[in-house]
C-alpha cells in the first residue's frame, strides 16, 4: 500500500493551515477506509480484466463513488476544487488506482469550475495511464466536459490522437462518445476525426471506436449509416458487426 506521507516527504499533511485541512481530502482516511472494503476475490479477477501496473488494492467503483461524495461535501468552491485536483495528481503520480477514481469522481460535482488550468492537467495524467479503466474515467467525464466547454482545444486532441501511449490515444475517442451521443457539434467532422483510427486493429482501440459509433446512432443515425458504408471495408469486423446490429436493432448484438 501506497504511503503518501513518506513517499512525498516535500508535502506534509500535517503541515496544512487550518483553512486547508478543512478543505483537503484527508489521504490518510479515505486509505483506511479504502483497507476495510477490499474484496479479494474482485481484485483478482479485476487484474485479469484489467491489465496495469498501477497499484489495485480490489475496492469496487460503486464504493470509490460514495467515498468520493462523502469526502467532497460541502466543499464545493474554488479552493475545495485546487484541493481535489492536487489529490488526483497525487494519485496519477502514484499510481494508485482506487485514489484515482475517488478523486476523479470527487471533481465531477466541480463542472463549473472546470478550466484550461484542468485541459494541461489532463494531458499530464492521461500520459501516465496503463489501462482502459482510469482512461475511460477520465477521457469521458472529465475530458469530454472541458471538450464541450471548448477548454480542450483541437491542439489538447491533436496531443492524445498522435500520443506514443496506446491509452491517450484511446482517450480521444472516449472523449468524444457523449458529444456524439447527444448530437454536439459537426457530428460529421466529430465521426472524420475518429475515423483517422478505421485501420487500427488494437484490442482496445477496436472497443473505443465500436463504443462512439454505437452511441452516436441515438442522435444521428443516418451520419452514422453513411459512415459504416463509407468504412465497411476498412474497420474491424466487430465494429461493423456491433454498429450495424445498433443501427437496425438497438442493440450490440
Amino acid at each position: 500500500m501506497i504511503l503518501y506521507e513518506s513517499q512525498r516527504k516535500e508535502r506534509t499533511w500535517c503541515l496544512l493551515t487550518e483553512r486547508e485541512s478543512d478543505i483537503e481530502p484527508d489521504v490518510r482516511d479515505i486509505e483506511k477506509e479504502l483497507g476495510g472494503l477490499i474484496d479479494q476475490e474482485y481484485r483478482e479477477g479485476l487484474t485479469r480484466t484489467v491489465p496495469t501496473s498501477w497499484t489495485i488494492r480490489g475496492v469496487r467503483v460503486p464504493e470509490l463513488k460514495r467515498i468520493a461524495k462523502e469526502h467532497s461535501k460541502g466543499k464545493k468552491t474554488e479552493e475545495g476544487y485546487s484541493a481535489v485536483i492536487r489529490f488526483v495528481d497525487d494519485a496519477f503520480r502514484h499510481e494508485d488506482r482506487e485514489l484515482a477514481l475517488v478523486g476523479l469522481n470527487m471533481l465531477m460535482p466541480f463542472k463549473k469550475f472546470f478550466d484550461s488550468g484542468l485541459a494541461t492537467k489532463s494531458r499530464e495524467w492521461i500520459a501516465n495511464v496503463h489501462d482502459w479503466e482510469i482512461c475511460d474515467n477520465l477521457a469521458y467525464v472529465i475530458m469530454s466536459e472541458l471538450l464541450m466547454k471548448g477548454l480542450f482545444t483541437e491542439e489538447d486532441l491533436l496531443y492524445l490522437r498522435d500520443h506514443e501511449n496506446l491509452f491517450a490515444r484511446r482517450a480521444y475517442i472516449v472523449c468524444g462518445v457523449i458529444p456524439l451521443r447527444n448530437g454536439w457539434g459537426d457530428t460529421d467532422k466529430n465521426l472524420s476525426d475518429i475515423s483517422y483510427f478505421a485501420q487500427d486493429r488494437d484490442h482496445y482501440m477496436v472497443k473505443a471506436l465500436s463504443w462512439a459509433l454505437r452511441s452516436a446512432v441515438k442522435s444521428s443515425p443516418q451520419e452514422v449509416s453513411e459512415f459504416l458504408d463509407e468504412y465497411r471495408d476498412t474497420l474491424h469486423p466487430s465494429i461493423v458487426r456491433e454498429v450495424t446490429n445498433k443501427l437496425e436493432k438497438g442493440t450490440k448484438r
